[in-house]
């Protein structure tokens, strides 16, 4: 048998050379976390390092499947995570992350939609929440913005905590989270028009959705603290939630006139919206607000959106003691920052009714640009 440079001989592990090998002499929590950070083809590899290591990867806590691009096709990456999860001890997952086969435009064919394309997706799916996974990510992985995964089923899970989805279309019955009592993060990438159904949940804490369309009124969602938007169409009437602390809509654009109502926030970022500029109900414990209203803003009514400056209709206000209701709403933030596009029609009249207001208000913290 040939020698290596090192004096052991090619082909023998460390334990088998009688070499020392401190890491197998590690608790299996220790290795199972050192598993956690590897893709789970590379974890399945480690197999190969000694006895100690021959199984470890059955029993790991976390599986990361990806660079699904390397198996060549669709046919091989689907044996290899079939035979993974099938050949995995029957021991509880804490987090499951897949990716799928990298497709291209070529790949979706008029006779060949998608869904078979991803056939077992759904599978793996349920896979995972019959083993009390935690942490699931579904990662579908496309060059266009277009959801290519369908579920139509509902998760029932005691055990699932966070979600995060790309690519990945929900029907009715799958945005119904009420049989996921512990779920609390949900986030959401080109999901196309899942967001137009509701989402129900009694549990979830943090929503983020990225390129969706979205027409939820958040009745639904009682525990929501955190909700994050970027990139969305926003065509709902009324945002309304008493829980909500947190508000971050960057680059989203609002369909139509939309009022928010959550007395509760602490922090509002409305970063580069347009569309119709949304109404804004008082927020007595806002501490940190910052507005940048994009070239394609508008009113926040038709009569403010032709006559910008004289919203003062808007709630009934008959005395118009405040210019405009946007701002008057803003009022009790300590640091706020105000910022529009250059050019943008409303950015003078904004600018006065902020002036006007500003006796009425003490503010720490306050720019405009």
């Amino acid at each position: 048998m040939a020698t290596r440079r090192d004096g052991r001989s090619e082909g023998l592990t460390a334990e088998e050379d009688g070499g020392e090998d401190w890491l197998s002499t590690l608790p299996d929590e220790i290795l199972h976390n050192v598993l956690s950070f590897l893709p789970a083809h590379e974890a399945v590899w480690t197999c190969v390092l000694s006895r100690r290591w021959r199984n470890l990867w059955r029993s790991a806590p976390v599986l990361r499947i990806r660079d699904a691009d390397r198996w060549g096709g669709m046919a091989k990456f689907d044996k290899f995570v079939n035979n993974l999860l099938l050949l995995r001890d029957p021991v509880p997952l804490d987090e499951l992350e897949f990716q799928t086969h990298v497709l291209d435009i070529c790949q979706l064919h008029p006779l060949q939609p998608s869904f078979r394309l991803l056939k077992y997706a759904n599978t793996w799916i349920r896979h995972a929440l019959m083993c009390n996974v935690r942490v699931l990510k579904v990662l579908v992985q496309y060059q266009y913005e277009l959801p290519l995964l369908k579920v139509s089923m509902p998760l029932i899970s005691e055990h699932l905590k966070t979600l995060e989805l790309r690519r990945v279309l929900l029907d009715k019955r799958a945005l119904d989270f009420s049989s996921c009592p512990s779920l609390e993060n949900l986030e959401m990438d080109s999901c196309g028009n899942s967001t137009a159904n509701k989402i129900l949940s009694q549990s979830l804490k943090r929503l983020c959705i990225t390129c969706c369309w979205f027409a939820d009124d958040l009745p639904s969602l009682p525990a929501l603290q955190d909700l994050e938007m970027e990139s969305c169409g926003i065509c709902t009437e009324k945002l309304v939630c008493e829980s909500l602390k947190h508000l971050c809509l960057t680059r989203c654009h609002f369909e139509k006139p939309t009022h928010i109502s959550a007395p509760g926030l602490i922090s509002l970022h409305l970063n580069d919206i347009s569309g119709w500029t949304p109404s804004l109900e008082t927020m007595p414990l806002l501490v940190t607000a910052s507005v940048k209203l994009g070239k394609g803003s508008t009113g926040c009514c038709s009569e403010c959106t032709f006559h910008p400056g004289t919203c003062a209709d808007c709630d009934g206000d008959p005395d118009s003691s405040f210019k405009c209701e946007f701002l008057r709403d803003l009022s009790n933030a300590v640091n706020l920052e105000l910022a529009a596009e250059d050019g943008m029609v409303h950015s003078c009249s904004f600018l006065t009714c902020l002036l006007a207001n500003f006796c009425h208000s003490y503010y720490q913290t306050l720019h405009i640009h």
